[in-house]
């Protein structure tokens, strides 16, 4: 199971302390599967109202005590779903009276707390506040900005430490204003750390969207005032009006300007070349790392 990234990008986090003081509040955790009809009683410690599963898990991630959650409860057109936060588990609390039987609810518990990541969970970018990714500089991308509830991006910092852990995958979830959604999925996603300016180490292609990223592999991350790209002729972060892994310029831009569809600017907006091409602005992205 993915957990979202965008940068964040949905994640299934998990550590039990502070990763950056930017996120002071960013936790990871890695969450076991879903078990529907089941409903933790006995150690509810928050109970809020909540848009989706995927919120709810954030929720849990933020909540320091949170062990596990209920989510569920009828809900009518106007209303939203149930979200319970618990800072026990079934494990711990695995009486009749405890663990029941609810059709209108699901739990899911939390497997490992650690600072050894697994996989991590980044909520998708807002198509309402965006953040103007292309206003921050360096040192921001380095600690990660943003609004852990929107758009944001968790760090470059934080992306070494999460990717340097063991095997991590990507997948990248895109979505243009037609309502078409596709994707792309790579078996290996690696970023080094500042001495080789976060370095991308990415491959093993698969999926609907294109490899947008084949041009990017073994690149430097560049941002408008650290231009470490191998283009000759000047910045790529500069020219298209982004932060990214570029290189002689690139075949994607998620963190370009957002152009809302068709744009007659060459490759400056939120772009990923084989699935809509040089002139097209993404409406959504999202990118997962397992």
């Amino acid at each position: 199971m993915h957990v979202l990234i965008l940068f964040l990008i949905s994640v299934t986090a998990y550590a039990t302390s502070r990763i950056s003081n930017t996120f002071p509040r960013f936790q990871a955790a890695n969450f076991g599967q879903m078990m529907d009809g089941k409903q933790l009683n006995g150690s509810v410690i928050k109970e809020i109202e909540v848009e989706s599963e995927s919120s709810c898990r954030l929720e849990c991630v933020n909540e320091e005590r949170c062990k596990s959650y209920n989510f569920g409860g009828t809900k009518k057109k106007s209303e939203r779903w149930k979200c319970q936060i618990s800072d026990s588990d079934r494990f711990e609390r695995p009486a009749r009276a405890n663990f029941i039987e609810n059709k209108e609810f699901s739990y899911r518990g939390i497997k490992v707390l650690g600072m050894h990541f697994k996989r991590f969970w980044l909520p998708p970018r807002s198509t309402n506040k965006f953040q103007k990714m292309t206003i921050n500089d360096w040192s921001s991308y380095k600690n990660g900005f943003g609004d852990l509830k929107g758009e944001f991006w968790l760090g470059n910092d934080n992306l070494h430490r999460l990717t340097a852990a063991g095997n991590v995958s990507l997948r990248v979830d895109l979505k243009d204003f037609e309502g078409n959604i596709t994707y792309a999925e790579y078996a290996t996603f690696k970023v080094a750390d500042q001495a080789d300016k976060y370095r991308i180490l990415i491959g093993g292609y698969s999926g609907t969207a294109g490899d947008g990223m084949n041009k990017q592999s073994d690149m430097q991350f560049s941002t408008r005032d650290s231009d470490n790209d191998i283009n000759p002729d000047g910045s790529c972060a500069q020219q298209f009006k982004g932060a990214w892994w570029y290189s002689y310029c690139h075949h994607s831009n998620l963190n370009g300007l957002y152009l809302n569809g068709s744009h007659s600017s060459m490759a400056d907006g939120v772009n990923w070349i084989p699935f809509k091409g040089y002139y097209y602005s993404l409406k959504r992205t999202e990118m997962k790392v397992k």
